[in-house]
């Protein structure tokens, strides 16, 4: 793949997970139900990844002892494992004549066979957002109680997961950040989960400044539209008699509003001999503006 995705970098990482015999039986297994395609009794698990296909190569052979060949499908980008429907008994899958599927779910009982039938499930059939654009995680299969039996796994470790039918599927998906990060972890994929990580407290960081900045914006606009409704009502007072009654503290603070347009009211305290606080300007500049709104 010229372009790999996050999902594709995920399920690269998960094929170096490493694992022992009962938790290959709860991969496999999971493998089985999130990608079957059964034809004449046969199971044939497609991916158009290369390291996927050598991972159900290897689980195979640890799970049930069964050398399998991988097959590349002609004039596609797709490789292909296959074998007897019947081989899949020994991961506790069992499929019928009437197109029924049971799955024994006592192999997976301890927590590493949950982690691992979550892991084959992901790499068969999951897929994950670039978390630059979003946070989202699905696992998609044909079957619907397999779409429910993942939902509550991921109940065990603590993980709300909703499950929705699209189309001819059944989809059992995550939508926020910390669960996200938190099914990377438990499947197995930490590098993938510290980028994760990486990425999204980068996002936090610049939303973040983008909202001071989008304050200060805000903050100035006000400052400017105080400031010019604060120079009109003075040049208005200084027209009128009443300017001479003024104390000339309050009359040295109003051309110095006059002379500088743009300082805060804190910034004009500075300027005054001696300084005065951004109270004491504001209190006196407050009476002008009541005094030309009488005026």
């Amino acid at each position: 793949m010229a372009n790999k995705t996050f999902s594709h970098e995920v399920k690269n990482e998960l094929c170096e997970v490493k694992f022992k015999r009962e938790e290959a039986v709860s991969e496999l297994a999971a493998m089985i139900l999130f990608g079957e395609n059964v034809i004449n009794d046969t199971v044939s698990l497609r991916t158009d990844n290369p390291n996927i296909a050598a991972r159900i190569q290897l689980i195979l052979r640890k799970a049930i002892d069964e050398e399998r060949a991988i097959d590349i499908l002609k004039g596609r980008k797709n490789y292909c494992v296959s074998f007897p429907s019947r081989l899949s008994e020994k991961a506790g899958v069992y499929f019928y004549e009437d197109g029924e599927i049971a799955f024994d779910e006592d192999i997976c009982e301890t927590e590493l066979e949950k982690r691992a039938f979550l892991r084959g499930a992901f790499v068969m059939s999951g897929t994950i957002s670039d978390p630059q654009k979003g946070y989202s995680c699905e696992l998609v299969t044909f079957n619907e109680n397999m779409s429910y039996l993942a939902a509550e796994m991921l109940e065990t470790f603590g993980i709300k997961a909703n499950t929705v039918k699209r189309n001819k599927n059944y989809i059992t998906y995550l939508k926020d950040k910390t669960s996200v990060g938190d099914f990377l972890n438990i499947i197995g994929a930490h590098k993938s989960m510290l980028d994760f990580m990486v990425t999204q407290i980068e996002k936090d960081i610049n939303n973040k400044e983008n909202r001071t900045q989008n304050c200060i914006a805000a903050n100035v606009d006000k400052t400017i539209s105080a400031a010019a409704y604060q120079y009109k009502a003075i040049l208005k007072l200084k027209e009128t008699p009443f300017w001479e009654e003024i104390d000339d503290k309050t009359k040295e603070i109003a051309q110095l509003r006059l002379d500088n347009f743009d300082l805060s009211l804190s910034a004009i305290g500075e300027k005054m001999s001696p300084p005065m606080t951004k109270s004491s300007v504001n209190r006196r500049m407050k009476k002008l503006m009541n005094l030309a709104e009488e005026k």
